[in-house]
């Protein structure tokens, strides 16, 4: 197993700590691929535009052509150290 990021309460870890390749070219909610949001919190997942509408009430699409601002999915950003 490895060790949580500094700073990140051992007894909070929302997810395994197993070092696995976590595939980010899937939403981890429905599966499909296309233009994805990852998490730029401890999970790292990805997530399509429509399921992180429907689950995230805090999350506002960017337009095309603009830079996302970094994203933490509810769980990381609950979780924050």
């Amino acid at each position: 197993m490895s060790k949580p990021k500094p700073g990140y309460p051992e007894d909070k870890m929302p997810y395994p700590t197993v070092e696995v390749d976590i595939p980010r070219d899937r939403c981890h909610f429905c599966g499909e691929g296309g233009k994805l949001t990852s998490c730029q919190g401890f999970c790292r997942r990805a997530f399509c535009t429509k399921c992180l509408v429907e689950a995230d009430a805090t999350f506002t699409p960017t337009p095309e052509g603009e830079i996302a601002p970094k994203y933490h999915c509810p769980e990381c950003e609950e979780n924050k150290g």
